[in-house]
C-alpha cells in the first residue's frame, strides 16, 4: 500500500459495482491508520462485519482506525456531526464508504443539483478540517472490459473538477479474464488507475493479491 500516494484534499475513489471497493478501502484504511487517526464512514453494512473483514486481510486492526456506521444518512445534520466527530477525534483521513449509500433514506436518487451539492458539502468539509476526505462511488464503464477512465463516471463534472486526486479499482479476473496475451495469470493482479493528481499524468499502480490478500483471504 506504501505506493499508494494519497494527496490530501478530496479523493474519489471508484470502480464498477460489486468489484471489491469496500475491502480495498478497508485494506487502505488499515494501512493509513499505521502512521495517522482515520475514521472509516459506512452505509452499507454493519461495523462488527467490517471489522471482521479488516481482521480477516490483515490479521489485526489497527487502534488508530474507527469504523463507524452509526452518523446519519446525507443531510446538513450528518455534515455537522461527521465535522465535529472528526474534530473530536482528530482524524487526519475520513473514508466514506459508498456516496450512492449516504442518501439511501431519500425517495429518489441524487438529482444532478443534489449531486454538485454533496461535493461542494465534502469539500467544504475537507478545507476545514485540513484533512484527507475519500469516498467511494460506482462507475458504469462504457465497454465492459475495458481500463477504466475518468469519462467513466455519472456524476457532475464537479466531482473531476473538486477532486484534488482520482483512483479507478480494476481487476481483470472479476470480468473473468484469467490471463493476458500471453498466457501470464491474471487471476492475482490488482490494478489501481490514479487518473487525475498533481502531476496531471495517469498512473498505474499494480498489487498482487496473494501478497495484499484482499481478496483471497
Amino acid at each position: 500500500m506504501d505506493r499508494l500516494k494519497l494527496s490530501r484534499g478530496l479523493i474519489a475513489f471508484g470502480g464498477e459495482e460489486g468489484i471489491g471497493k469496500t475491502r480495498f478501502a478497508l485494506k487502505l484504511a488499515n494501512h493509513l491508520a499505521l502512521n495517522e487517526k482515520v475514521l472509516f464512514l459506512s452505509y452499507q453494512d454493519y461495523r462488527e462485519k467490517l471489522i471482521t473483514i479488516t481482521r480477516e486481510m490483515n490479521g489485526f486492526i489497527h487502534n488508530n482506525l474507527e469504523v463507524n456506521t452509526l452518523i446519519d444518512y446525507y443531510g446538513v445534520g450528518s455534515f455537522i456531526k461527521i465535522l465535529k466527530h472528526s474534530e473530536a477525534g482528530n482524524f487526519k483521513t475520513v473514508i466514506i464508504d459508498d456516496i450512492e449509500c449516504f442518501n439511501r433514506n431519500q425517495f429518489y436518487e441524487f438529482d444532478e443539483q443534489g449531486r454538485d451539492a454533496a461535493i461542494e458539502a465534502l469539500l467544504h468539509l475537507t478545507n476545514q478540517l485540513n484533512i484527507r476526505l475519500i469516498f467511494t462511488i460506482s462507475i458504469q464503464s462504457s465497454h465492459r472490459y475495458h481500463i477504466p477512465r475518468a469519462r467513466d463516471f455519472n456524476w457532475s463534472r464537479r466531482l473531476i473538477n473538486d477532486c484534488s486526486q482520482i483512483l479507478l479499482l480494476y481487476r481483470p479476473a472479476y470480468f473473468g479474464i484469467a490471463e493476458d496475451e500471453n498466457g501470464n495469470s491474471l487471476v492475482d493482479l490488482i490494478e489501481v488507475h490514479n487518473v487525475k493528481n498533481e502531476t496531471c499524468k495517469d498512473e498505474l499502480i499494480q498489487f498482487n493479491d496473494r501478497e495484499t490478500r484482499i481478496y483471497n483471504v
